[in-house]
């Protein structure tokens, strides 16, 4: 699966990178043209927005090398996602358990775990 060419722009002021990094997994999800149920959707946002947490607490908001490996892996996450949901019954709706696959061969992974 190729991976979407996504460019996040840096947070404006009304803006966070845990938004910019949240828009990110939406695009890629939309470029696929998957959707998230709810469960997955909340639990895929919180995980995002928690990476972008720990990027901040790390001293790295600012660093463009971080953010641009933050941005590769949230795509690179959400595709793992995709990747699972496609072998499933429902190939074009992410669910729980797409999370949970992902995420175990995502894991460990800057910044999110």
């Amino acid at each position: 699966m190729a991976s979407a060419p996504f460019r996040m722009q840096p947070p404006d002021e009304s803006g966070s990178l845990e938004d910019a990094l949240w828009a990110v997994a939406q695009a890629t999800v939309t470029a696929h043209g998957v959707e998230f149920a709810t469960t997955c959707e909340n639990i895929t946002e919180e995980f995002v927005r928690n990476g972008a947490a720990q990027l901040k607490q790390a001293g790295k908001a600012d660093a463009p090398e971080a953010v641009s490996q933050a941005v590769h892996n949230t795509v690179r996450y959400v595709e793992l996602m995709i990747g699972d949901a496609a072998s499933g019954t429902t190939p074009t709706e992410l669910h729980e358990n797409n999370f949970r696959q992902a995420k175990s061969r995502f894991c460990p992974c800057f910044p999110f775990c």
